[in-house]
């Protein structure tokens, strides 16, 4: 699990992103995201609706994978200072699909 410090927790930050962010898609995934309220800070929130699967299990270990990778690469400082939303649209078929959608919808905010 992220530190406390990386992510998103409050109902306002969320509405905040959703409403003046800017959006980009990949298969499974969409990545709500705008510039960091801090400067030279990162924060993220995983959003997994009840549509995506009924089972919190499925859910919850879908939300274990994406910050686990996220801490990852927080400690080789690949991240930029952004406030993002991680919308989770479908299952997986593996983690490695799930890592390859979650590298291409953050190598658009590199780019930017």
């Amino acid at each position: 699990m992220l530190p406390k410090k990386y992510r998103l927790v409050s109902k306002k930050d969320f509405a905040r992103i959703a409403k003046k962010g800017k959006r980009s898609y990949g298969k499974l995934l969409t990545l709500v995201y705008m510039p960091s309220v801090e400067a030279n800070t990162y924060r993220y929130g995983i959003v997994i609706s009840k549509k995506v699967s009924k089972r919190a299990v499925v859910r919850n270990k879908i939300k274990r994978q994406i910050s686990s990778y996220l801490a990852g690469r927080m400690h080789q400082n690949k991240l930029h200072a952004i406030d993002a939303m991680i919308l989770v649209k479908s299952v997986p078929d593996s983690y490695n699909a799930l890592i390859a959608d979650l590298e291409y919808v953050l190598s658009s905010v590199l780019d930017d």
